[in-house]
């Protein structure tokens, strides 16, 4: 049997045949590669999970782009408002509407504005010491000394008194001041004739008084009368 062997591989001077060594060496290369994939096949019956179907690899896929989806969603959601926040905006839309109650209209504080603006434009025209008992007195037409803080005091009060009840006619509207001892006892209207024109400067110097009981003033007399002739116009 060996010898049979030997000359089916080898020839008669001993060297190899080359067709039975290929047939070998292509039985050897079919047995390799049936082991090969014999291996294979145990290994992936080993680990099926790596080797999953397309199908359900794609179905996972989609479920979590759908959860990342979602999630972006309830992210750009505007959040809603609490309990405290709508009792914070009920609250704000009172006060407001409260305010807007208590703002006059345009038109309204525009008119109420527009009456109360003086209709007369008053000022002193004329100064008269007409009494200045025990002070010391100057020679000439003019004996009284002057008294200039009383005088711009008493202007600046007709000019304010704009507001007062208006005066009627040209004129002239004459008041007089007196003092005793330096404090203020009273003022009155000196006006010609009769009519709307004396009541109306005895209304104007009634509403002028309530701005002079804290007038003073400078002479050291023990009587003082100081007349003003106050001038009008229309506005």
């Amino acid at each position: 049997m060996r010898r049979k062997l030997r000359r089916f591989f080898y020839d008669r001077h001993g060297y190899p045949r080359p067709f039975p060594s290929l047939g070998v060496a292509i039985v050897s290369f079919l047995v390799g590669v049936a082991l090969v994939r014999a291996s294979s096949e145990s290994v992936e019956g080993a680990y099926p999970q790596e080797n999953a179907p397309a199908s359900e690899v794609e179905k996972v896929d989609a479920a979590e782009r759908d959860a990342s989806a979602g999630a972006v969603a309830s992210a750009e959601k505007p959040p809603q408002p609490t309990k405290a926040r709508e009792e914070k905006s009920a609250k704000a839309a009172v006060a407001s509407k409260a305010a807007a109650k208590e703002t006059p209209a345009a038109g309204e504080s525009g008119s109420e504005a527009a009456s109360a603006a003086p209709k007369q434009k008053l000022g002193v025209e004329h100064v008269a010491y007409l009494r200045c008992d025990g002070a010391s007195r100057h020679s000439g037409p003019f004996p009284c000394p002057r008294d200039r803080p009383l005088e711009r005091a008493m202007r600046q009060a007709v000019k304010e008194a704009a507001s007062c009840p208006a005066l009627v006619g040209k004129g002239p509207h004459e008041i007089r001041v007196e003092f005793v001892d330096q404090n203020f006892k009273g003022v009155s209207a000196h006006a010609k004739g009769k009519g709307p024109a004396k009541q109306a400067l005895k209304a104007w110097v009634e509403c002028l008084k309530t701005r002079l009981p804290t007038l003073r003033s400078q002479l050291a007399a023990k009587r003082t009368i100081v007349a003003f002739r106050i001038s009008a116009s229309a506005r």
